[in-house]
């Protein structure tokens, strides 16, 4: 065969290559139209301090109505003042309930009641609520793991639970999970914690599939240490291999992560790290979670080298627990 014409033949098939793929990564990307704050109704768990508090005011700041839920009513009235500052315009709703999230007739309750303030509407659900527990797991108790699972995993999806009929009727909907870095690796003295976020990122991958019918979205925000009331409790019982671990590290402040959800909300995107590390083991711990364009291009290379980075810190935390223990 003539070398001009096996040149031409591998041209058309590299280009058909291209075309080919290019259609694939077209066809396996989640596409939502970006979400629109004016008018719209969020409800925030989690919403007197924190990551849902900054959720909670930027959303006002875009024209939203907002409902915040929390346990502590004087951090909720104190919320809802701060809140009524930064609102765009005065015709905007912002309403507090008191409930426990980790009980489904209170937390269902509170979006019902939330909901019929705002023409029976819930259009974003942020899941901001939780707790931590920093132990050696020989340290904990039943009743630990029983309270970090109730209020980290059961009250999102009791939370999840409650708003969907709301969404569904609508056929459109946002839901976001605050989830952690923890949430993707496993870090001694966090056994139980990891467990809790763990498990969020899975129920959220499993969520994608069985709510795309109805065009609503579901992210989970991977943020390393943030810099909230809860990260200084943990401080107060961390083992000495966990600080060492994180030793140096300047924990995020709740409106970095803030920031990141909103722009994931603007731009669809499951995973929404926020910092270096976060960004990096998200990569590597793509799972099946949906990806942009992006990340299809690039979590290939990434993972790769990546996998190389984790396994010497895996080593260490193995080292640095074995010489405090």
């Amino acid at each position: 065969m003539h070398p001009q014409k096996n040149g031409m033949y591998l041209w058309v098939f590299a280009l058909l290559l291209i075309l080919g793929l290019a259609y694939y990564i077209y066809r396996s990307t989640l596409r939502f139209q970006p979400f629109v704050f004016a008018g719209s109704h969020l409800f925030i768990t989690g919403g007197s301090s924190g990551i849902g508090l900054e959720l909670a005011k930027e959303a006002a700041r875009r024209g939203a109505n907002v409902t915040i839920v929390a346990r502590g009513e004087n951090n909720l009235k104190s919320a809802h003042q701060q809140i009524e500052k930064v609102k765009k315009n005065q015709s905007q709703k912002v309403l507090w309930y008191s409930c426990d999230v980790s009980n489904l007739d209170d937390i269902t309750q509170a979006i019902n009641a939330s909901a019929k303030e705002n023409n029976n509407r819930i259009d974003a659900l942020l899941c901001s609520a939780g707790v931590t527990h920093v132990h050696r797991f020989m340290e904990s108790t039943p009743d630990h793991i029983a309270r970090v699972m109730a209020i980290n995993f059961n009250g999102s999806a009791y939370a999840t639970m409650a708003a969907l009929p709301y969404m569904k009727r609508q056929r459109k909907g946002s839901i976001v999970y605050v989830s952690s870095l923890l949430g993707l690796m496993g870090c001694p003295g966090y056994a139980v914690y990891c467990g809790s976020k763990f498990a969020l990122r899975g129920f959220a991958e499993a969520l994608v599939s069985e709510l795309s019918p109805f065009n609503i979205s579901v992210s989970v925000a991977v943020p390393s240490n943030v810099d909230t009331p809860m990260f200084e409790e943990e401080e107060k019982t961390k083992p000495p291999e966990t600080k060492a671990i994180e030793q140096g590290q300047k924990p995020v402040p709740p409106k970095q992560v803030s920031d990141d959800i909103i722009k994931a909300l603007e731009n669809y995107r499951f995973i929404i790290p926020t910092g270096t590390d976060s960004w990096l083991v998200s990569n590597i711990s793509a799972g099946f979670g949906p990806a942009s364009f992006f990340e299809f291009l690039t979590q290939p290379v990434i993972s790769g080298i990546g996998r190389l980075i984790v396994i010497g810190e895996a080593a260490k935390f193995r080292r640095l627990s074995e010489s405090c223990n």
